[in-house]
């Protein structure tokens, strides 16, 4: 669906996440907040924490589209999603009654103005301090979570809050939302044993304690037989597990605002 056919959609409420730095929109129609809402569109904008297969047009080493990405995907199929199964944008598709997984676009229209006009904006901001990447660049001979990164995304969540806020003052015709969901994917990290997880500090495809994104291929040899055991799939990004957990807590705390 291209953007120009938002034009013809009935719009009631436009839904923006923000996954730092991705982001997710959804055209969505009142219903009750018992179950689901009807979301008749969603427009996905970003990298690989939100891409259902974009990348996969793109020249660029940095791609998912092998084994052993997808691998608890919908047939084991490898589509391009950097992570074991279902990520962020997949899962909001099946909280939204949306019945297929979001499709990938080779195309951006100039569409910041009609989004504003009609819309909110959610924003997810990731522990990036704790990921496994950031421990084995600096985290020393423990792998600690680098808390110069865990306070620089702090700072950045305060003044996108004040932004968001502005926002919602110059522009009458919208509604931004700013959901901060930082605290909970740090309290998943720290407490990762209460939420039935049993490795945090290693993704479940890499290569020992190195944990970088293209280290994880066909040709890694340790991947883990069990992800949902583990936080993270690779070297950044979450197992599906982890973004149920993570997407679940936040449309629960605030499935109020996009209805």
């Amino acid at each position: 669906m291209k953007l120009s056919t938002l034009k013809l959609l009935p719009f009631c409420s436009l839904a923006l996440f923000y996954f730092y730095p991705f982001v997710l929109a959804a055209v969505s129609q009142p219903k009750s907040v018992n179950h689901s809402f009807h979301v008749p569109a969603i427009i996905a904008f970003g990298d690989s924490i939100l891409d259902t297969g974009n990348n996969n047009y793109v020249e660029t080493f940095m791609k998912a589209n092998f084994k052993p990405y997808g691998r608890d995907f919908i047939r084991a199929k490898s589509t391009g999603r950097f992570s074991n199964g279902k990520i962020p944008s997949d899962l909001f598709v099946k909280i939204s009654v949306i019945t297929t997984p979001p499709p990938q676009f080779l195309f951006l229209d100039s569409c910041t103005a009609s989004v504003y006009k009609y819309a909110g904006r959610d924003v997810f901001q990731f522990s990036t301090g704790c990921v496994p990447t950031q421990r084995t660049l600096g985290g020393g001979r423990e792998r600690n979570c680098v808390e110069s990164v865990n306070q620089a995304s702090m700072v950045y969540n305060s003044k996108l809050s004040s932004s968001i806020m502005a926002l919602n003052r110059s522009l009458p015709d919208a509604r931004l939302v700013y959901l901060e969901n930082y605290s909970e994917f740090s309290g998943l990290i720290h407490r990762y044993n209460q939420f039935g997880f049993e490795v945090v500090d290693k993704a479940c495809c890499g290569i020992g304690n190195v944990e970088f994104d293209f280290i994880c291929s066909f040709l890694s040899l340790n991947v883990c037989k069990d992800a949902s055991k583990y936080v993270f799939w690779d070297g950044y990004h979450p197992t599906e597990r982890t973004y149920t957990i993570l997407v679940s807590k936040a449309l629960k705390k605030n499935i109020d605002k996009f209805v």
